[in-house]
């Protein structure tokens, strides 16, 4: 950059910058240049800018800024992408077999009638693309950005792609900002929406750096470029994001499925069918009518090898023919007509769609993420209301205000929108000096002949608030308005306020689009969750969407105050509303709605959308946006209307059921194509079906059809998979042929016949049964489906019998001619047993909401789930919940007979013995009787409380109805009887029998044994479980050991005792034993 002072050439800047009205991006406002003029900044000098030497000097570096925006796909990728495909590439292969064993005349080329669909539907492909491509690409050169530049001291318009670094680039109102700059010269206000989603204005300073994809809002400056091409902000937002992303249709990816399992089955199939008919000679009938024309005009491969070989040509044909009839290809076509046309239509409405399958994704979406800047607003502020005070008539207050507004002459948002509120009135003076807007003093103001005024924030034009006026404005920013206060004051000398006085509010807000309510409604009704992303401050959003109509707008976050991703991912699903949001944050909210089996929509205009409009199912982007936001997204609304949204829905809506409902059509010729390989490689009978059949029967029973049924108005809402709900339709149609052909094969082995014959009976009562599904498809009947089905079965018969015109179609297509009557007792008797039986697999079908087999045969096709899933888990819960209840309450009621009164009772009459036993043993018991009194109870204690904490265990329900048991057992058996007596009488029987020597020998060690368990007895007496059971043994012993005497022998028979309940301690069921017996002897005590 340089500079010159010449104080005689100076042209003050602001008069050049006044005379520029270069808007990037919009040519259409482009004014004339004074190229002439030489430029100078604020301090008087001249600005040169660089010469074309410096220029040429950096291309040549490669310091260029060059093409940035994200392309189409070229012309070559949309020829290759539409020609090289899997079916296109099986058909040529397929067709350069047979051309060498059909016979060489018109009968033999009307062989190759299937490839009529392979051109079609690459035609349409080419044709639809081609025309995105051409329409995108004319959208972007309209709204191409252009730069004012200043080289060699003028200023000149160059396009984006010649910029070079330290350029410089004239910025005033509405200026995009096309590369990363600082500015050198004057002050500006910049929007940084398109790149951080914060609509609110920011003050650039000489100094400050401003961002590539933002717009200037107000004020004139020029900036010096620092980055270029990919170093700028806004590319390297934009860079993760590309044109080619995987489609996300859900018909496209069945179809991708149907290929891919055709692709593998498909060629081993055809290969393991010619090795079964050829080489191993299993049915190798050939017709007559094929002997005679190969006889008469021979084939390529009879004249490659010398000779025809009528076998060969005949395995050939028909094993292409099978297979031919397992490829849907005539679905593909379908499938690309009908959102060819769908695409066209909602082309009316101004809406372009960049793919083919974007509308039928639009029609399944559940969850449409919007933004608020652009989409639900226009992106402008609007004056809702004024707040009067002082009592000034509102028309004086709109006067006052159009005068102070006019002489500031500010070009911002809140100028426009005041503007446009006073523009009924006109202004009555000249302001005698003004003061600007300034982000710093947040307010404006200009002195007239009576008086001066003042607009701006109220807490910074009057320095003391009242706590009234405070509740107001609180009241009023809580409601998303941008409050404007207009004072009348004193002067403003020294851009001071002096003593200003209070005129009113002015209450602005963002521009509701007028359709937003309706498009908001009609999502609402159809079950589409709505989410409001914006990088706004939540509370204003939530005002906006509230004036919208949308429903549960108070449900908001702030996403600014979550610090982890985690956190993010779980408010996706639970909030509405998400203020302060990244563009990070923004792809984050999409992927994770996305995982959780939602289908996604997603509409933005700016930089900062982008890469969650990349991320998302369907993506809707402003013409008004970015070019990159375009370029990437799958529809683009070029009058940026909102409204068009239903339409779309609609259409789509309308392709997808159609779809479902004449896509089964070509699966039924699939599926039972697909049974008649397999049957008839097991089976000695000649394959069914020629090329040329195939034709016929998916002409008049198919192709015309579906096409017809495809275009019907549908406005049903779409539910489940396409793949599912197409072979549920299918299947009884399908097997209801091979019921048919087997019918034929079953009667063959009684009657003979020829094999023509055989293949005019096949073909018969084919496209009957074919004739029958249709009728089928057409339900319920209007004028239009009978209309159809009967002009169906009326070319067909032309087609049978038409040897009487100049085509012969008969003969072309080699129509059944000669059908004996042998052959129509059999016809007719199948055909009677086809009715009911297709009437039956109907029903079965339709009765069953969603068959198990369907599932199963869907889930290996595609590999995807049903849309239900989530629903049956939760039935599945609701079902285990009820169960568990069920359980519990058992639980509770034989929780009821557990028998605690007589425990109480029996624990009262043992205190009362164990006081008595106490005594006892204070008056002088004698030290025998006492260890084994103490010795007793310890044992006793610890086999009660192991059995009562066995019984208390809530969750072992077999110990608890074992507890049952012990309490309402009567007889115990013979052997816990002898055990309890042994427990409670000391077993006396044993006593007798044992010397006195013996017995002092033990007693002496019960002693010292007793000794030592003493202490932990007293540990343990504190537990009440404890004092309870050891009562119980002190009572017992009290009651059945009346004389001290008797305490050696008795000792004796306890310790022995206790050395088998020690062992019974270590079984667990003598454990439960013992405690049983122990209850039934206290209640024999009582």
């Amino acid at each position: 950059m340089k500079r010159k002072s010449d104080k005689t050439k100076k042209i003050k800047k602001d008069e050049l910058m006044s005379s520029e009205s270069i808007v990037s991006g919009d040519p259409h406002q482009t004014a004339a240049l004074e190229e002439e003029q030489e430029i100078f900044d604020s301090d008087g000098n001249q600005l040169v800018g660089l010469s074309d030497e410096e220029i040429n000097a950096k291309i040549a570096a490669g310091e260029i800024n060059g093409e940035q925006n994200i392309r189409t796909k070229t012309v070559w990728q949309i020829i290759r992408q539409n020609v090289f495909t899997f079916f296109n590439i099986l058909f040529v292969v397929l067709a350069v077999i047979l051309f060498f064993f059909i016979p060489q005349n018109a009968n033999g080329y009307m062989q190759f009638g299937f490839m009529i669909l392979v051109i079609i539907n690459t035609l349409i492909g080419l044709i639809q693309e081609l025309k995105a491509k051409k329409t995108i690409d004319k959208l972007s050169l309209i709204s191409a950005p252009k730069v004012t530049a200043i080289r060699n001291g003028k200023k000149c318009e160059i396009n984006l792609a010649d910029i070079v670094r330290d350029e410089l680039v004239c910025l005033n109102a509405g200026c995009q900002i096309c590369a990363d700059a600082v500015l050198v010269d004057g002050s500006i206000e910049v929007n940084e929406s398109q790149i951080t989603g914060e609509p609110d204005a920011i003050q650039k300073k000489v100094g400050d750096q401003v961002m590539s994809g933002s717009y200037v809002i107000s004020g004139k400056a020029v900036t010096k470029v620092i980055h270029i091409g990919k170093e700028n902000y806004a590319t390297k937002i934009s860079a993760g994001a590309k044109y080619l992303k995987k489609p996300t249709s859900e018909i496209l990816r069945s179809l991708n499925a149907i290929i891919k399992f055709m692709a593998i089955v498909i060629i081993p199939l055809g290969f393991a069918l010619f090795f079964t008919k050829y080489f191993l000679n299993y049915g190798t009938e050939i017709s007559q009518n094929l002997k005679e024309q190969i006889n008469q005009f021979g084939t390529v491969a009879g004249a490659i090898m010398g000779y025809e070989d009528v076998k060969l040509s005949g395995v050939v044909k028909t094993v292409v023919g099978s297979l031919l009839g397992m490829i849907p290809s005539g679905l593909v076509a379908l499938s690309s007509t009908v959102f060819c046309i769908s695409v066209i239509r909602i082309s009316r409405h101004k809406t372009l769609a960049q793919d083919l399958y974007c509308v039928e994704t639009l029609a399944r979406v559940d969850t449409l993420c919007l933004d608020k800047t652009g989409t639900i607003t226009e992106g402008s502020m609007q004056v809702m209301r004024v707040v009067l005070h002082g009592g000034i008539d509102e028309d004086d207050f709109k006067v006052i205000l159009k005068n102070v507004q006019s002489s500031i002459n500010d070009e911002n948002a809140t100028a426009n929108a005041i503007n446009e509120f006073t523009s009924d009135v006109e202004a009555t003076e000249k302001a005698q000096s003004v003061i600007p807007f300034s982000s710093a003093r947040k307010w404006s103001g200009a002195t007239f002949k009576d008086a001066s005024y003042v607009m701006g924030a109220a807490e910074f034009v009057f320095k003391n608030i009242d706590k009234q006026q405070k509740e107001k404005l609180d009241k009023y920013a809580n409601e998303g308005f941008r409050v404007l206060a207009l004072a009348k004051c004193e002067s403003l000398q020294g851009k001071q306020i002096h003593n200003p006085e209070l005129l009113g509010y002015v209450l602005i807000t963002d521009k509701i689009r007028p359709e937003a309510p309706e498009t908001l409604k009609f999502f609402k009704e159809q079950g589409v969750n709505i989410k409001i992303i914006s990088g706004d401050n939540p509370v204003t959003v939530k005002a906006v969407a509230k004036r919208a109509g949308l429903e549960d707008a108070e449900n908001y976050i702030d996403l600014s105050t979550l610090t982890t991703d985690e956190e993010v991912i779980d408010a996706a699903e639970r909030y509405t509303i998400f203020g302060r949001v990244t563009p990070d944050q923004k792809l984050l909210l999409v992927k994770s709605l996305r995982k959780k089996k939602h289908t996604v929509a997603m509409t933005g205009d700016g930089v900062n959308d982008v890469l969650a409009l990349k991320e998302a199912d369907c993506s809707v982007a402003m013409a008004s946006g970015s070019d990159a936001a375009k370029n990437v997204s799958s529809l683009v609304l070029l009058d940026s209307n909102f409204a068009s949204m239903p339409k779309v829905v609609a259409e789509g809506r309308r392709s997808i059921n159609n779809l479902e409902r004449s896509a089964a059509l070509y699966i039924v010729k699939t599926i039972y194509s697909f049974l008649f390989a397999l049957i008839f490689m097991l089976i000695p009978r000649g394959l069914p079906f020629e090329p040329t059949d195939m034709t016929v029967i998916g002409a008049v029973t198919i192709g015309i059809p579906s096409f017809i049924l495809a275009l019907e108005p549908n406005k049903d809402i779409v539910k489940g998979r396409f793949i599912s709900k197409v072979l549920a339709n299918a299947i009884p149609g399908a097997l209801t042929v091979v019921l048919s052909v087997m019918g034929v094969v079953i009667a063959s082995t009684f009657i003979e016949f020829e094999a023509d014959e055989l293949k005019d009976m096949y073909f018969i009562l084919t496209t009957f049964a074919s004739f029958l599904f249709l009728a089928k498809v057409c339900f319920p009947y209007t004028p239009l489906r009978v209309f159809l089905f009967l002009a169906m079965v009326g070319i067909y018969l032309f087609i049978s019998f038409d040897d009487f015109t100049v085509f012969k179609l008969s003969i072309i297509f080699n129509t059944p001619k000669n059908v004996t009557w042998d052959m129509w007792r059999v016809i007719l008797v199948i055909m009677a047993i086809d009715i009911p039986f297709f009437t039956l697999l109907v029903l079965a079908f339709s009765r069953l909401r969603n068959p198990k087999i369907i599932s199963k045969i869907s889930f290996h096709i595609d590999g995807q789930i049903e849309d239900n899933y989530e629903d049956e888990i939760a039935k599945a819960d609701k079902k285990l919940s009820g169960i568990q209840k069920i359980n519990q309450s058992i639980l509770k009621f034989f929780k009821k007979f557990k028998i605690n009164k007589p425990q109480k009772e029996n624990t009262q009459k043992l205190e009362d013995c164990d006081s008595s036993v106490s005594s006892d043993i204070t008056g002088g018991q004698t030290a025998v009787a006492l260890d084994a009194d103490v010795e007793q109870r310890q044992t006793e204690e610890q086999i009660a409380f192991n059995a009562e904490n066995d019984k208390q265990k809530p969750n072992k329900f077999k110990e608890f109805i074992s507890s049952l048991k012990g309490k309402f057992k009567k007889k115990p058996s013979e052997k816990s009887v002898e055990d309890g007596q042994s427990i409670i009488n000391g077993e006396k029987a044993e006593n007798e029998n044992t010397t006195e020597d013996n017995n002092k020998e033990e007693t002496d060690k019960t002693v010292e044994d007793n000794a030592s368990n003493e202490a932990e007895l007293n540990s343990n007496s504190e537990t009440e479980a404890g004092t309870v059971l050891g009562e119980t043994t002190d009572t017992r012993h009290d009651i059945h050991t009346p004389n001290a005497e008797n305490s050696h022998s008795d000792g004796e028979a306890r310790t022995e005792g206790r050395q088998k309940r020690a062992t019974a301690k270590r079984d667990k069921s003598a454990k439960n034993a013992a405690a049983e017996v122990l209850d039934d002897g206290l209640k024999s005590d009582n």
